[in-house]
């Protein structure tokens, strides 16, 4: 895995003894942390400067687990639909671009890029771990599954930083930004309809609420430099209310990440033939998009009216992406210039 670096971070899980023991092999510090009444434990540790040296933590409540191969560098989370969901394999007869030499040398990265994606689930209940997944290396086994789009933009971030970076795929493919949030906070945007988000006949990734619960707060505890989010293409139709969303969106999830300016860099909507040349839905969303920068502090959108395919909603150029999206952050974030 990837830790933060020159960070508090987060390790929590269960344990059968009422006391739990972390010890970091960077500083050979020890933690102690206490268990719950459903035995959940967390514990917060103080994390170095990045680097390609691995670690290791040792937990232990009587038994000791040892978690080796771990690097500290910099944590991205990377949400939103289809686009971000987008695998460097691509879609049946929708390519990704030079995904083919990408992948043949993406074992160069073993000790540069590891990513976790969290799996879909028809659950709507609050989740708070998920099964069959975990941390996976740089490779070309490992990264054709990984989201192209995330991957590129890692894979600029390391050449540039000189630091492992690490992602944390939570995305869904058609997926609403409603789904994306709670009930308390889309109740603070004006106009909309709650039961109609709320209704029972719209699919899990659309319901209000549903990811938030099953995909969002999963991962809470991941301790990450910011937030990457490529989703829209599914609000055009209520396009009006799309700034104020993400806005509440937003303002919720640094809330929960204990950060309250926590970056937040996000993608334009494809550019794509939605309905017909009189339709002006997908227009007015990109309106709404830029209009969301003035009340996201911290936050930027990199443009894609320049690329994309006219017949496809899922546009080939994921590299570009990639690299605009890294390069917003290491400007505005990392200060390079």
């Amino acid at each position: 895995m990837v830790l933060q670096q020159n960070s508090s971070v987060k390790l929590w899980g269960w344990a059968d003894g009422k006391k739990v023991i972390v010890t970091t092999s960077w500083n050979n510090r020890t933690y102690q942390a206490s268990t719950d009444k459903d035995g959940a434990w967390l514990v917060k540790v103080d994390t170095p400067e990045g680097g390609y040296t691995p670690y290791s933590i040792t937990i232990s409540d009587g038994t000791p687990v040892t978690l080796s191969d771990i690097l500290i560098g910099e944590v991205w989370i990377c949400s939103g639909q289809s686009n971000m969901e987008m695998r460097m394999m691509g879609n049946a007869a929708q390519p990704i671009d030079h995904s083919l030499e990408t992948l043949l040398n993406s074992g160069n990265y073993r000790d540069r890029i590891r990513f976790i994606t969290v799996p879909r689930t028809n659950d709507t209940e609050r989740r708070t771990d998920f099964e069959k997944r975990k941390w996976e290396v740089s490779s070309p086994e490992t990264s054709i599954d990984c989201s192209a789009a995330a991957y590129f933009f890692a894979r600029q971030l390391t050449e540039s930083l000189h630091l492992p970076v690490g992602l944390v795929i939570n995305s869904w493919g058609g997926s609403a930004i409603e789904a994306w949030m709670d009930e308390p906070t889309l109740k603070t945007v004006e106009g909309m309809n709650i039961e109609a988000a709320k209704n029972p006949k719209r699919g899990v990734h659309q319901r209000l609420e549903c990811l938030y619960n099953s995909m969002l707060w999963p991962v809470k505890n991941f301790t990450a430099r910011g937030f990457l989010w490529y989703q829209g293409e599914s609000n055009i139709s209520n396009y009006q209310f799309y700034a104020p969303m993400m806005t509440a969106m937003v303002q919720l999830w640094r809330n929960v990440w204990e950060a309250p300016d926590m970056p937040f860099y996000y993608v334009q909507i494809a550019p794509h033939k939605y309905k017909d040349s009189r339709d002006t839905g997908a227009a007015l969303l990109r309106e709404a998009q830029m209009e969301a920068l003035k009340t996201i502090p911290n936050s930027g959108m990199v443009p894609t009216t320049d690329i994309g395919d006219e017949f496809c909603i899922h546009p080939p150029q994921k590299d570009v992406v990639g690299l605009r999206l890294a390069t917003l952050a290491l400007t505005k974030t990392y200060g390079i210039r």
